[in-house]
């Protein structure tokens, strides 16, 4: 899976969702409720491990398997 992939997955399930802070490759997103997620801005895919830490982060904001639509990572 792609950054861009999950980038607009954010967006669409939380259309207030703005980047806060960007650490070299990584960007902060802050979601409607205040929490946070990480995303790394890299040229190739997000490796599996780091997909599912990135859908962790946003479970309680965004909902349970909120990056499943992907089918990489089941």
């Amino acid at each position: 899976m792609r950054a861009r992939a999950v980038i607009l997955r954010i967006r669409a399930l939380d259309p207030s969702a703005r980047v806060v802070h960007q650490d070299g490759s990584h960007q902060k997103w802050r979601l409607h409720d205040g929490r946070f997620v990480i995303v790394p801005i890299l040229a190739r895919d997000i490796p599996i491990g780091t997909v599912r830490g990135i859908e962790r982060q946003g479970e309680p904001s965004l909902g349970p398997r909120w990056l499943s639509g992907s089918g990489r990572h089941d």
